[in-house]
């Protein structure tokens, strides 16, 4: 999904969906795009540890397709509560799909 490179987004999982609110970079309160994606189309998950402290990285195959989600737990300048908490319980949850 290039078209989804390098972009912020707020992500939610639900018993059903992965849902995604793209929003602008320099403006986190514009919403440029939404996804809602059914867990049933995920072939595939991976959770990694990134390079650096405080990050995951999270591989979502679609059968040949793919989506690579970089998540850091903690947002520096976000008023964000319990971001490191969400972050481990994501990846729990995505980790459960693959």
């Amino acid at each position: 999904m290039g078209a989804l490179s390098n972009v912020y987004c707020y992500l939610g999982v639900t018993e059903q969906h992965l849902n995604m609110v793209i929003v602008n970079s320099v403006n986190v309160s514009k919403i440029e795009n939404r996804l809602s994606l059914p867990l049933s189309s995920i072939t595939k998950a991976e959770v990694k540890g990134g390079l650096l402290p405080g990050r995951k990285v999270v591989m979502l195959h679609f059968g040949k397709e793919k989506m690579k989600i970089s998540l850091m737990n903690n947002a520096i300048g976000s008023d964000i509560q319990r971001q490191k908490e969400n972050v481990e319980m994501f990846c729990q949850i995505v980790s459960k799909l693959g």
